[in-house]
């Protein structure tokens, strides 16, 4: 998981960034779109296999 917390991170900044420019409108379908892909890659992330 921690390989993709790079990744996480920069999806998640993403979306705020889109949420910032379209006035923190939470339901706008472009900031929904976002908050989709970050949901997804962060279930991606909890689905990997455990490293030690």
């Amino acid at each position: 998981m921690a390989e993709m917390n790079p990744m996480i991170n920069r999806l998640r900044s993403k979306m705020v960034d889109v949420a910032e420019k379209h006035g923190m409108n939470l339901l706008h379908p472009e900031v929904i779109y976002w908050s989709q892909q970050l949901d997804l890659l962060i279930v991606q992330s909890m689905q990997m296999p455990k490293t030690a």
